[in-house]
């Protein structure tokens, strides 16, 4: 009960929001029963496949996103490597230039000083063993500078060709980031609009569940004291009455609004007009119903029903039966309604006809 009590409450608040057509106590539907069942099953299986394709890009996205933090830490690791390689390469430049500037030193005070070079020496030799001497001496100084250097620069290169790999690597990871996130957002697109799918027929869904259940409780009312009333098979009542003293119509059958195709008639009246039954029936409506505001529905049989909605006061009661004429309310402007007036509606099958088709004036 609960359940079917929850569907008709969707479906009345579809109403009072869209302002639909679809009458929710009555089953107000275009199609029938079956037409509506079939179609229940149509939309849950689409509903499943939509659930499932969701299920699946979600699997996707979460993958990706394990793959995103794994090359976010490769990247970080990366630029820490990066980091720990400029500080060599500032230091192996830093040690280039020291050496450089030893030497210049030392040239420098052997000028100021007015030291002999390495020339002076060797010519100032004064023996050939010590000639010998002095040019090894000179050479080991010339090697060890020159070793000094070259190791220097190789060190240099070496951490400069380090830094020129990592860099490339860090542009390869990047790169994946790049595509890899790209991919995610893709993905996440496609989720988002097969998300909104999945919420649209599930709320086809319910309203179809609602139309059947109202298609269901159509077939019989419960009065005032919970008993059950069969509500008539067959209409051999003639042409329906007038419903109001009135015969202005202020809004025609067919009507193109922003929300609806008008479903009836308006008829324009004062506040607390009377409102009378257009053929003998069994109330199904007496009451607050969404849109239709303070409203009245009555079954004939043969699958026809008449509507008075907007009324300030409601006559009669579910279950009742009234006769052709008999007063059921006093017309307002209640629910979504921008003046005073009688909204009627004739529906067969569910479906809104035009009244102007059965009643006579």
């Amino acid at each position: 009960m609960t359940g079917k009590f929850n569907r008709k409450l969707i479906a009345s608040v579809l109403i009072a929001a869209l302002c639909v057509t679809f009458f929710p106590v009555m089953g107000y539907a275009k199609t029938s029963e079956k037409a509506a069942k079939q179609k229940l099953d149509t939309v849950t299986k689409q509903k499943q496949k939509v659930y499932n394709q969701m299920k699946d890009l979600q699997d996707k996205i979460k993958t990706q996103k394990k793959t995103i933090r794994k090359l976010d830490k490769q990247v970080e690791k990366k630029d820490r490597k990066l980091r720990a390689t400029a500080v060599e390469l500032n230091a192996a430049r830093a040690d280039l230039e020291k050496q450089r500037n030893n030497l210049s030193a030392r040239v420098r005070a052997m000028y100021k000083n007015g030291t002999v070079g390495y020339i002076e020496i060797i010519l100032g030799s004064r023996s050939v063993s010590e000639l010998v001497t002095n040019v090894e001496m000179v050479q080991d100084i010339y090697r060890n500078d020159q070793t000094v250097l070259n190791e220097i620069k190789e060190k240099k290169k070496q951490i400069q060709e380090r830094e020129s790999d990592l860099k490339k690597q860090k542009e390869e990871l990047t790169k994946k980031q790049s595509q890899l996130e790209s991919s995610k957002a893709t993905l996440t697109e496609s989720k988002n609009e097969l998300n909104r799918q999945y919420k649209q027929l599930k709320k086809e869904e319910d309203a179809l569940r609602a139309k059947i259940d109202a298609i269901e409780a159509a077939k019989s009312v419960t009065d005032a004291n919970g008993k059950k009333v069969s509500l008539p098979s067959s209409y051999k009542g003639g042409r329906f009455m007038w419903p109001v003293a009135s015969t202005v119509i202020t809004a025609p059958f067919g009507q193109k609004r922003s929300y609806e195709s008008h479903p009836g008639i308006d008829i324009s009246v004062a506040t607390g007009t009377p409102v009378h039954a257009a053929a003998a029936g069994t109330i199904t409506i007496a009451g607050w119903n969404g849109g239709y505001g303070y409203c009245v529905a009555i079954s004939h049989g043969s699958g026809l029903t008449t509507i008075y909605g907007h009324n300030s006061q409601v006559k009669v009661k579910v279950g009742q039966h009234v006769s052709k004429g008999q007063l059921i309310a006093l017309s307002g402007s209640t629910g979504m309604s921008t003046g005073p007036h009688c909204h009627f509606e004739v529906r067969r099958n569910g479906t809104a006809v035009n009244p102007m088709n059965y009643v006579g004036r």
